[in-house]
């Protein structure tokens, strides 16, 4: 499994962003998480339909625990199949809000496909008596 996104910027002990901020020319303040930047900085490659993405949380777009960024209708499309990264395999964490956003709605959906499935049983069985009861009337 690859591992976690680390950089080698980070491990040297600069852990400035490289960006650039003009019209000053000094660098960002903010903490690598990648390639020399940081989440506000960098972008990504959204793994689900190929378009750039950027780093940061925002309302469109969800950088995973393991620092990997979607687009938000892309990894909700995703997470309907697997809880894992589509890029590098790590299991989010279960109090991820998505995750658990995720996981009540399966829990309601079983709970109702039960309760369906509880109903059309019992459905059958009146049925069932019903026609018994309806042949035992009627001559052969």
């Amino acid at each position: 499994m690859p591992a976690k996104i680390h950089t080698a910027d980070r491990m040297s002990g600069d852990n400035q962003c490289n960006w650039l901020i003009k019209p000053e020319n000094r660098r960002c303040p903010n903490v690598v998480l990648l390639d020399g930047k940081c989440s506000r900085h960098l972008k990504q490659q959204c793994t689900v339909c190929f378009e750039n993405v950027r780093s940061a949380n925002s309302p469109m777009t969800k950088r995973l625990a393991c620092g990997h960024a979607f687009h938000l209708k892309c990894i909700l499309t995703w997470f309907q199949e697997s809880d894992r990264c589509p890029v590098c395999r790590e299991e989010q964490p279960k109090s991820d809000p998505l995750i658990q956003f995720k996981n009540n709605i399966e829990d309601n959906l079983r709970k109702k496909y039960k309760d369906v499935m509880n109903s059309y049983e019992d459905q059958i069985e009146t049925l069932m008596a019903e026609g018994i009861r309806g042949r035992r009337g009627r001559p052969r």
